[in-house]
């Protein structure tokens, strides 16, 4: 998604890498990956974390925390995808 988002080789993509230097983003380009992850993970993110969001990194800790909180079970999600991914 990130590759996608920000146009670069999902080789390229680290938890080291830092949006604005690395990937050119602004705030507003992060804000908008948060919204769209939010709404594809359907998970919650809170927006007093945006501000901390500055590696790809933060970014795992944040969805974590989104994950966590809505008792999502990781496993099951990508077993699901594997499944859809087949079957598409």
């Amino acid at each position: 998604m990130l590759a996608r988002h920000f146009d670069v080789a999902v080789e390229s993509i680290t938890p080291e890498t830092r949006f604005s230097e690395d990937l050119s983003a602004d705030s507003f380009d992060i804000v908008e990956l948060l919204f769209e992850i939010e709404e594809k993970a359907g998970i919650a993110i809170h927006e007093e974390t945006f501000p901390t969001v500055t590696t790809v990194g933060d970014l795992l800790v944040v969805l974590r925390a989104g994950v966590d909180a809505a008792n999502i079970d990781l496993s099951e999600l990508i077993k699901a995808r594997e499944i859809a991914a087949v079957s598409g």
